[in-house]
């Protein structure tokens, strides 16, 4: 099953060797150079990754507060459309304003 090669000279061995050698030396450059710039890219994503996070982090913040000041004022609007009687509905409005008084201050 195996055929050997009909080599007719040593010489064209020996060069083709040669070649062969030399293309192995240029590619494992050519892989050093890829993976120098993939860690650069790495590096740069880490650095970036940090700056992204703390934007985020500080966007978040923000949509927090606006979201606990939104839910705080919230119970006081649901309950005036509701069927409660007046009295109720001052009551309700009072404990509100008083509340939030109390978590500003």
């Amino acid at each position: 099953m195996t055929r050997g090669a009909r080599v007719t000279s040593i010489e064209t061995v020996q060069d083709f060797r040669n070649k062969l050698c030399e293309f192995g030396k240029d590619a494992k450059d050519v892989l050093c150079a890829r993976r120098m710039h993939i860690q650069r890219m790495f590096d740069w994503l880490n650095e970036r990754g940090k700056h992204w996070n703390e934007k985020s982090s500080s966007a978040r913040k923000r949509w927090s507060g606006r979201r606990s000041s939104w839910i705080r004022a919230r119970p006081c609007a649901r309950t005036a459309e509701s069927g409660f009687s007046d009295q109720e509905r001052a009551l309700h409005k009072a404990k509100c304003v008083s509340g939030s008084r109390g978590q500003t201050e």
